[in-house]
């Protein structure tokens, strides 16, 4: 299972770039699977401190973060899903 197709298009913003959302990872296997890491503490402060990087090597470079295809996205209103790759989520799904 994973996040649900309508869940990374609408929310995670799966596909387009800079703003796709950070923590919407692609299964090693199957890379059309997504999960969600965004609960996962110790992974999100890692994603935070890479993509801070990110964005301040593109603003001393005078580079356009957005034409460098790298997700910093946070998935917005989006509180995030616990990692569990058995598990079909995604707000569109039923409990």
């Amino acid at each position: 299972m994973a996040l649900s197709e309508k869940q990374v298009k609408n929310m995670c913003l799966g596909g387009t770039g800079f703003t796709q959302c950070r923590y919407m990872v692609n299964d090693k296997k199957d890379y059309k699977k997504c999960y969600c890491v965004k609960l996962l503490a110790a992974r999100k402060k890692k994603i935070d401190v890479e993509v801070d990087a990110h964005l301040k090597t593109c603003k001393k470079n005078g580079t356009d973060p957005k034409m460098m295809w790298s997700p910093c996205g946070t998935g917005g209103a989006c509180a995030g899903y616990a990692y569990l790759p058995t598990v079909h989520q995604g707000y569109d799904v039923k409990p």
